[in-house]
């Protein structure tokens, strides 16, 4: 019975969890912290195995978003479960072109000066 319990319990916060997801607010991080705690508490006193907990995830995981974890991490639009090719050509140019260095340059002259300077001391 305490059994069942725990895991309708794990599956409330893994779905509370999953709700949050993505957002970025301390919700996300509490319902992620709690989770993990839940499932650390489960393993310690062994009511329920690791296999079993991983399968309960899947699962809620499965019924929350439509697909697999691994099929959710292969996604590379996240947002919406589907997936989307991505526009590369922006790509194309050269990072170096595409972002210029935000430091100043350095100038013939300013070497010079740096180096006598060195000498100097």
């Amino acid at each position: 019975m305490t059994q069942i319990n725990s895991v309708a319990r794990l599956r409330q916060l893994v779905r509370s969890y999953y709700k949050a997801s993505d957002s970025g607010t301390d919700k996300e991080y509490e319902f992620k912290g709690r989770a993990n705690g839940f499932i650390e508490a489960l393993l310690m006193t062994t009511r329920i195995t690791k296999k079993q907990i991983e399968e309960v995830i899947e699962k809620e995981h499965l019924d929350f978003f439509g697909m697999t974890r691994e099929a959710r991490s292969n996604s590379t639009d996240k947002t919406n479960g589907r997936f989307v090719e991505r526009d590369w050509e922006k790509f194309d140019e050269p990072a170096y072109m595409r972002r210029p260095l935000r430091c100043r340059k350095k100038t013939a002259t300013s070497d010079l000066e740096a180096s006598r300077s060195l000498k100097n001391h």
